[in-house]
């Protein structure tokens, strides 16, 4: 009898115990998720981009592309493929989720002519006009900072967007910008 009395006041300590670190109720990760993606709605589409990228200090090369973004994992992530606007070829993918536990979006992208995947975890802000993020990195000149802008154009028009970097003690520089607009219809 003593042994069932001690494991009935174990049992009641451990609900009591459970009940009192429950943790807030919000979304469930997956609606979170869906939540957060949904700011990207307007990127989904096939877009005819112009993209200028950093070649050296200073210099941008201009590269042209056709872009096919849509929903995937039902609807938990979005992404986007890029093909060389001439030849077709295919050039590479990114990857957006979100994630509910460090509520940051995870960014993976495949990088087609090196076979290779690169991933961030970024801070996004939304705002009236689109979206920025912000995260670090390192690469063989050191560590850096980048904070990327992308502006949602009204009515469906498409999206801008600009990179920057900086390294430790440096001022802030482009490495990327683009715009995006509705591409011209598959011949």
């Amino acid at each position: 009898m003593k042994i069932h009395a001690f494991l009935a006041v174990l049992a009641m300590t451990a609900t009591a115990r459970a009940e009192a670190v429950k943790p807030e109720v919000g979304p469930a990760p997956a609606e979170a998720a869906r939540q957060q993606l949904a700011h990207f709605e307007p990127e989904i589409g096939r877009w005819d981009v112009v993209n200028s990228v950093m070649k050296g200090p200073g210099e941008l090369a201009t590269l042209y592309f056709v872009v096919e973004t849509s929903p995937t994992f039902d609807g938990l992530g979005i992404k986007a493929d890029w093909y060389e606007a001439e030849s077709g070829k295919f050039f590479g993918q990114v990857i957006r989720t979100y994630n509910p536990a460090t509520a940051k979006m995870d960014q993976h992208y495949f990088a087609a002519g090196s076979s290779t995947w690169s991933a961030t975890s970024q801070d996004v802000k939304f705002d009236e006009t689109g979206y920025g993020t912000s995260f670090s990195g390192t690469d063989r000149f050191g560590s850096f900072d980048a904070r990327t802008k992308t502006t949602l154009l009204p009515d469906g028009a498409g999206y801008d967007w600009t990179i920057e970097r900086r390294y430790e003690g440096g001022d802030w520089f482009v490495i990327d910008r683009g715009e995006a607009r509705p591409a011209s219809p598959k011949p």
